[in-house]
């Protein structure tokens, strides 16, 4: 059987990590985009025109860390960022400042001509999301499942409660997700599991699932029955 996290036990284990352990939030960052980047290269060969779709969280952060690890590797890749710039999270911070200094463009998702784009990455909520989709996210949401492009999402489809798999609202309908550190329950539970398409797990270390009073979730094998 697999164990599968919901979102408040997945952020204690992160700062058992990062505060007890001493594993930078940056390193586990830097490894989770390095895995994203090689799912991308694996299923969409071929696909070099990338726009990534960031929020300001640690999400988000991974997401500018995927795209600056394509721009060096030759990839086309360009950077939409949508949220309150106010509430961005030191991580994706200096994410942003390294993808500027190296010269990645950011834009305007207003103004986004999609036919230039072969793949979109949907780095927008993670497991951060706690109410309902509305507004430029929501606009955004539409924008991603409405062109007929490949989807890539980081962690977790934006508008998916990572806890149970429901739709707030709306959300990114992806063909792979690659969720970080271990996976989420909500990627398991219909109608999660439709939107989340072929699931990778990103193993950045995080393997520590320790003894706790939260539930436990497993997820049964073909093996196991």
């Amino acid at each position: 059987m697999i164990r599968v996290v919901k979102a408040s036990e997945m952020k204690k284990i992160e700062k058992r990590w990062i505060d007890e352990i001493g594993v930078s939030s940056l390193a586990l960052m830097e490894n989770a985009a390095s895995h994203v980047k090689e799912i991308i290269e694996d299923e969409c060969v071929g696909l070099k025109r990338i726009h990534v779709f960031s929020g300001y969280g640690n999400n988000g952060g991974d997401g500018i860390a995927v795209a600056r690890l394509l721009f060096v590797d030759g990839y086309d890749v360009s950077v939409s960022m949508i949220g309150n710039p106010l509430k961005i999270s030191y991580e994706c911070m200096r994410q942003i400042e390294i993808a500027k200094k190296l010269g990645i463009r950011f834009m305007d998702f207003n103004k986004l001509e999609t036919d230039n784009y072969d793949l979109f990455v949907d780095a927008i909520f993670g497991i951060g999301l706690t109410r309902d989709v509305g507004g430029a996210f929501s606009k955004v949401i539409e924008l991603i499942n409405s062109n007929g492009k490949k989807v890539v999402a980081v962690d977790v489809p934006s508008g998916i409660d990572s806890d149970n798999g429901t739709v707030r609202g709306i959300a990114v309908k992806a063909d792979y997700t690659v969720t970080i550190g271990i996976p989420k329950a909500g990627l398991f539970f219909y109608p999660g599991k439709e939107y989340a398409g072929k699931v990778y797990l990103a193993n950045i270390g995080l393997n520590d699932v320790w003894d706790s009073e939260d539930e436990k979730i497993y997820l049964v094998e073909e093996k196991d029955v």
